[in-house]
């Protein structure tokens, strides 16, 4: 009688641990899917951006880059880009820090969320100016 029971004990908790290997194995599946679509997005903003450059303008192309994402995203915008990395992205601005935690630069939710200034800072106004982001 007490191996039936044991025998049952175990199978009930293989299924419990099989049910909750499946279970973190959906969940990081999903995240890391996110953070594909998440990347594929900023790919295509920075095909967008070398697209910017590569047309001759008037304005500087930064100037022209940033009117256009103005006008499309409603939002101040500016543009960061560390030389020999990975570091390529546009900087944005809403009236709380909360929102482009986990929002792209076009407003969508995004897991990876946006790199921003700091909502009280009028960027490059004073001696320093305050940047966030995360997971990106």
């Amino acid at each position: 009688m007490k191996n039936k029971i044991r025998k049952a004990l175990r199978l009930v908790l293989k299924i419990i641990l099989l049910l909750v290997i499946l279970i973190n194995g959906w969940k990081i599946g999903e995240k890391q899917y996110r953070y594909i679509s998440s990347d594929i997005s900023y790919r295509q903003i920075r095909k967008e951006k070398e697209q910017a450059l590569s047309v001759p303008v008037f304005l500087s192309s930064k100037e022209e880059e940033i009117k256009k994402v103005k006008n499309e995203y409603n939002y101040p915008y500016d543009w960061i880009h560390v030389s020999n990395s990975k570091i390529d992205y546009p900087l944005m601005k809403a009236p709380d820090n909360n929102f482009y935690l986990n929002h792209n630069y076009k407003g969508k939710y995004d897991i990876s969320g946006a790199i921003y200034y700091d909502a009280s800072d009028e960027p490059y106004d004073g001696m320093s100016t305050i940047i966030y982001g995360h997971a990106m």
